[in-house]
C-alpha cells in the first residue's frame, strides 16, 4: 500500500531521521507499506456487489502486525476518566505516541483531534511515557467506500482549516490546535498493480469473516473518481487459486467497533 502524509504543528522534525519518533514512524511506515488492500462487497443501495474498502480486514492487519510482533505497541489503551466523554481508549499507542485509525464517518476526525490535543496538553502518560504527538490514520479517495465515512483528503481540508482559521476580512488567526499530528492516508498510486484480499462479511457491520481471497487492485481515474479492476493473481503452471483465510486475530478498538483489548492504561499528568 501506498501512503500520503501532511504534518501539522512541526511533526514532521519528530518523524524524521534523529527525531524523537524516527523508530515508531519506520515501523508504522513499513507496516503499511506492506499491507495488501483490505476490500469487501458493499450492500449499499445502487452499488450492491461493488468492490469497496474494508475498515474491518485493514483494522485486523494493523492489530496483527503492530501489537505482538513490534515491541512496544499497545491496543486499547484506555484513558484517564476526565476525558471519558470523547471516548474510552486510543486505538494504538507506543512511547508517547497516540495512533488513531479512522475508518469511520467524517464527524469522527474532530473527535479524534480534540481529545488528542487535550491528551497533549495535559501531558497524559501512555505506556509510561506523555503524549507527544498523534498519527491519524485514514484512507485516500481512490478507494470507493461506504457512505460518509472520513477519506484523507476531506481530513486534510478540514485540518487545513482548524490549522490557519480565517476571519470573515480575511486574516488568519492562530491555530486551532498545538498538537504535533501527522495525518496518513492509505494509498494507491493509479494504474499500478496491488495485491488485495476481497472478503465477504453476513452484515454490514459484522466483525466476523468469511472466506477471504487474493486479487490483484488496480486502480484507474474515471470522470469524477476512480475505478476499481479486480484480477486473479499470477499463478505458477499446474496450481490453482485457492482462497486465503488470514488469522483470526482481535482488532484493535475503535469509536466504531467493541473494545477487545485492554492493555497498559493511561494517566494523566497536570
Amino acid at each position: 500500500m501506498d501512503i500520503k502524509i501532511k504534518d501539522y504543528n512541526q511533526a514532521g522534525e519528530l518523524f524524521q531521521e534523529g527525531g524523537t519518533f524516527e523508530q515508531e514512524w519506520k515501523e508504522l511506515e513499513q507496516v503499511i507499506s506492506e499491507m495488501p488492500i483490505f476490500l469487501k462487497a458493499s450492500d449499499q443501495a445502487g452499488r450492491v456487489g461493488n468492490s469497496i474498502f474494508d475498515p474491518v480486514g485493514t483494522n485486523k492487519a494493523f492489530y496483527s502486525k503492530l501489537v505482538g510482533p513490534i515491541p512496544g505497541w499497545r491496543s486499547a489503551i484506555p484513558i484517564p476518566s476526565v476525558f471519558k466523554p470523547f471516548g474510552k481508549d486510543v486505538d494504538f499507542g507506543k512511547s508517547g505516541l497516540v495512533v488513531e485509525v479512522q475508518f469511520s464517518n467524517y464527524p469522527f476526525l474532530l473527535n479524534n483531534l480534540l481529545r488528542c490535543e487535550l491528551f497533549y496538553n495535559a501531558q497524559t502518560v501512555f505506556d509510561g511515557s506523555p503524549a507527544k504527538a498523534a498519527v491519524i490514520i485514514t484512507k485516500s479517495n481512490v478507494f470507493p467506500a461506504s457512505n460518509s465515512t472520513l477519506y484523507f483528503e476531506q481530513a486534510e481540508s478540514q485540518l487545513d482549516l482548524l490549522s490557519a482559521p480565517t476571519t470573515p476580512s480575511g486574516e488568519r488567526s492562530p491555530s486551532l490546535f498545538s498538537l504535533p499530528l501527522r495525518l496518513v492516508g492509505l494509498h494507491s498510486e493509479l494504474d499500478k498493480e496491488n495485491p488485495a484480499l476481497v472478503t465477504g462479511y453476513s452484515a454490514r457491520y459484522s466483525r466476523e469473516s468469511g472466506e477471504t481471497v487474493q486479487k490483484i487492485c488496480k486502480v484507474s481515474a474515471k470522470r469524477g473518481g476512480f475505478t476499481l479492476t479486480l484480477s486473479a493473481p499470477l499463478q505458477r503452471e499446474g496450481e490453482s487459486q485457492q482462497a486465503f483465510v488470514p488469522p483470526s486475530v482481535a482488532s484493535p478498538a475503535s469509536e466504531d467497533e467493541p473494545n477487545v483489548d485492554s492493555q497498559a492504561g493511561a494517566t494523566l499528568g497536570l
